[in-house]
């Protein structure tokens, strides 16, 4: 053969080249199979969370007379309620508490939200509303879903009477 130039590879640099392209395709093979098992989420057991709606004004009300407490149910127009709960999804019930000295400011209300955000906005009003207008100021009580609001004027070894008899619901 004259004229043409014939390349000639060692068998090393064929067997180096054909490991190489191996090399390489395992490496892709084993990435590709990485990016798969990683995009697909683990399964992780979640412990499941109780409804936050768990409680209702009615059970408040036995669990004060289990306590032995008195609750003269006050019915509230419905002007009233929606003034009270500012377009929120709660039920409420309203009742008087039997005490000496002043029984017509011997009131409270029993709130049950459907969510946390409506309780904590609830909860701050009365606070505010208590450090703004003095006269207005009021027990507060949270357990759960629950906010019990009870006049200041009530004495507050009254007021945590009721706030312990909510507390033994479970």
């Amino acid at each position: 053969m004259t004229g043409a130039t014939r390349s000639v590879q060692s068998p090393v640099w064929a067997a180096r080249g054909i490991a190489l392209l191996g090399g390489i395709a395992i490496v892709a093979v084993v990435a590709v199979a990485a990016f798969v098992i990683l995009s697909f989420p683990t399964p992780v057991k979640v412990k499941s969370l109780p409804p936050f709606n768990l409680w209702h004004p009615g059970d408040g009300i036995k669990a004060f007379n289990s306590a032995g407490l008195m609750v003269d149910k006050v019915t509230l127009r419905k002007d009233q309620i929606d003034g009270l709960t500012m377009g929120m999804m709660v039920e409420a019930t309203a009742f008087a508490i039997p005490v000496q000295g002043a029984p017509s400011a011997a009131r409270g209300i029993l709130f049950c939200f459907q969510n946390e955000i409506d309780l904590q906005t609830m909860q701050s009003y009365y606070v505010s509303l208590g450090k703004a207008l003095p006269q207005y100021s009021s027990w507060i009580f949270v357990k759960d879903n629950m906010l019990l609001q009870i006049n200041g004027d009530v004495p507050e070894a009254v007021a945590n009477r009721y706030a312990r008899a909510l507390n033994l619901l479970d």
